[in-house]
């Protein structure tokens, strides 16, 4: 996730936030936001306002957020403009972060396919292999895995083997995120 965000930032709001206690940063980058909150040791919600998106502009939001585990992230999707809030949980000492992208209404993109299974050892890499009617970059791909203890996926879909068990990781589209798909890992 973190290998995807820019270097350099053409506006920074700050959004909400308590001194100690938690804050909520949004920050621009060309056309696409990227929000942060990072939260204290007390579980609480981020209570984003999408006011610092243009007017009369929609966006895909990515939701990545605290999972069960400590090293768990979950991720999940919706379409936004500057009159919708989200709401998103952030665990004791969590966060969570949202990825905003123009959203495109008739997406060129109608159809992905993955590998449905993929066997790895502890200690080995492998990146799951997507197909799609369009051109498309692993890196266009918000991923997410179930168990961290098993294995983890990075912003470009390689998945490295880390104990025995099964997960399963989800490839959620940016440019339509009804597509998502998901591959078990063994």
């Amino acid at each position: 996730l973190l290998k995807g965000l820019p270097a350099a930032w053409d506006e920074t709001q700050f959004v909400d936030g308590y001194p100690g206690d938690y804050y909520i940063v949004a920050r621009r980058s060309g056309e696409n936001w990227y929000v942060g909150a990072q939260n204290d040791k007390n579980a609480r919600e981020a209570v984003i306002p999408m006011d610092f998106l243009p007017e009369g502009e929609t966006y895909t939001a990515m939701i990545y957020f605290d999972g069960q585990g400590r090293n768990d992230m979950l991720v999940d999707f919706s379409i936004v403009d500057s009159t919708r809030t989200l709401t998103v949980p952030m665990a004791s000492n969590g966060g969570c972060c949202v990825k905003l992208v123009p959203y495109v209404e008739d997406s060129a993109l109608t159809e992905v396919t993955a590998d449905e299974e993929l066997r790895i050892a502890a200690g080995d890499t492998a990146a799951i292999g997507v197909e799609a009617n369009i051109d498309i970059e692993n890196s266009d791909i918000a991923w997410t895995i179930s168990d961290s203890s098993v294995a983890t996926v990075n912003a470009y879909g390689e998945v490295e083997g880390i104990g025995p068990g099964v997960a399963v990781v989800t490839g959620i589209p940016i440019a339509n995120p009804e597509l998502f798909f998901k591959t078990v890992i063994m």
